[in-house]
């Protein structure tokens, strides 16, 4: 294989990477609703319904479940606040989905859906 073809297979791989974690992301993001509970109360819960399901999806994805969180964070900013980017994102325009540090700081709680 040529070197004019090993870049164009390596491109085609990086673009096929990023909307395999579109994919993920947009799975991520429909999980939540059916599975959080947000009533307002979690302040007062030692372990609540968004732990839960960020301990499933670290597990499934053999992460922590903060950082899982964060991933549930984004996956939730792409779906109901950044459509566009997320588009993006599953068509393999960009690479990755955007970090925590460009999303906004909802402290504790997390994004409203």
């Amino acid at each position: 294989m040529g070197e004019a073809a090993l870049i164009d297979a390596i491109e085609q791989a990086a673009h096929q990477e990023a909307a395999a974690g579109a994919r993920k992301s947009a799975a991520i993001a429909q999980l939540i609703p059916d599975t959080v509970d947000e009533d307002g109360g979690r302040g007062d819960w030692a372990f609540d319904s968004w732990s839960n399901v960020a301990a499933q999806i670290g597990a499934a994805l053999g992460m922590s479940s903060k950082r899982a969180s964060g991933q549930m964070r984004i996956a939730v900013a792409l779906r109901y606040r950044l459509p566009q980017v997320a588009e993006l994102f599953f068509r393999g325009k960009i690479r990755s989905a955007p970090s925590g540090q460009v999303l906004p700081d909802y402290g504790a709680d997390p994004p409203p859906f």
